[in-house]
């Protein structure tokens, strides 16, 4: 909302992404989904619109309120993009953090540097494997 109020402010052009930006990667680190991200910004600038439009009470605010309209949609739309592309990013390097974890995991159930059957046994939690087996490695 700061983004997008400092944007109308400044003649619809907006000074700095990284509050949007922020929120993108915290909610990706929260586990939030997107559409839940994408959602708030919505209701966000509609929150702003909607107060716009009861304060353009007179011909010029009105006026100005009209021409400014998609300006106001567009930082909108501006403020959701970024909060999705830091969104997608951490979303991938959370990713990549994973994948990185389960090799290691895998590499100490294969070559045996586990230590003690309790540190393998949640090696294969984590992995999700069956303790039965069977197992193929090839």
């Amino acid at each position: 909302l700061c983004t997008l109020l400092a944007a109308l402010k400044n003649g619809g052009v907006p000074t700095s992404m990284d509050a949007p930006r922020a929120a993108g990667r915290l909610k990706a680190e929260q586990g939030i989904p997107l559409a839940a991200l994408l959602h708030a910004f919505r209701l966000g600038g509609r929150f702003i619109w909607d107060r716009l439009l009861a304060m353009a009470l007179g011909k010029d605010s009105a006026a100005w309120l009209l021409h400014r309209a998609s300006d106001i949609w567009l930082i909108i739309d501006e403020c959701s993009s970024a909060a999705a592309e830091a969104y997608r990013v951490a979303v991938e390097e959370q990713a990549c953090r994973d994948a990185a974890a389960r090799r290691v995991m895998l590499t100490t159930l294969l070559d045996g540097t586990a230590g003690n059957s309790s540190r393998a046994w949640e090696a294969m939690r984590v992995l999700r494997l069956d303790r039965k087996g069977p197992f193929l490695v090839v």
